[in-house]
């Protein structure tokens, strides 16, 4: 795996931009402040490329209560951007997961519609749906306590700061971020030759990523 400061080092090497590494990118000015936020900046472009990257999908479990809404304070969910709407299984907490059934997703404005307008319901729900304002999760009925909900859903970008920091994407990738930078690099030097090398190269390793971290699409069935 590379740190933020390795990464900072290979851009200074891929653009020759000084004979000496930089020791830290703590209080940096001038030409090294660039190196630190085109890095730091490229990280945070390839992170936005796809809000369903692998790497940023994080586990969520979280047991019922006496509600039908569920804040991303209560569920434990730090900086989320989007949940993974096909994961998510609610099981009777005492029975285990043998005892589990998926959850279905219904459009907020349907959901409205049907789940949330006149009496509410009681009992095991079946359908969820997210308020798109809060990111809050409701389920169909109210299943008061004793049962868990697990799952998964996709963070939100994670910035570099310390010099020991590490991007969350696979070590093989990781060339992708300084490639990328050295493009940021080439356009404020007016280098295109530059730049034409660096997206030679951050290409095929973004495409790798994509292979490699994005969901498999699936095929549609024969008609």
């Amino acid at each position: 795996m590379s740190t933020f400061l390795q990464l900072a080092n290979a851009l200074v090497e891929l653009a020759d931009i000084s004979n000496t590494p930089l020791t830290t990118l703590q209080s940096v000015t001038g030409t090294n402040l660039r190196v630190k936020n085109w890095i730091i900046n490229s990280w945070i472009d390839i992170q936005n490329l796809h809000n369903d990257w692998a790497f940023l999908r994080q586990d969520l479990s979280f047991a019922t209560s006496s509600s039908q809404s569920y804040t991303l304070a209560a569920m434990s969910a730090t900086n989320l951007r989007q949940y993974d709407q096909t994961s998510l299984r609610i099981y009777t907490t005492a029975n285990g997961v043998s005892d589990e059934q998926h959850l279905t997703y219904m459009d907020w404005d349907s959901f409205k519609d049907t789940y949330l307008f006149g009496p509410r319901q009681s009992g095991r729900p079946v359908i969820f749906s997210v308020d798109p304002a809060t990111k809050t999760l409701y389920l169909s009925a109210n299943p008061g306590t004793g049962f868990t909900i697990v799952g998964y859903y996709y963070r939100t970008p994670v910035t570099l700061s310390a010099d020991a920091d590490e991007p969350a994407c696979p070590a093989g990738y990781q060339m992708a971020i300084p490639y990328r930078a050295l493009m940021k690099y080439a356009g404020f030097e007016a280098a295109a030759e530059g730049k034409q090398e660096a997206k030679e190269n951050y290409g095929p390793l973004i495409n790798d990523m994509r292979v490699d971290q994005l969901p498999e699409l699936m095929m549609a069935g024969s008609l």
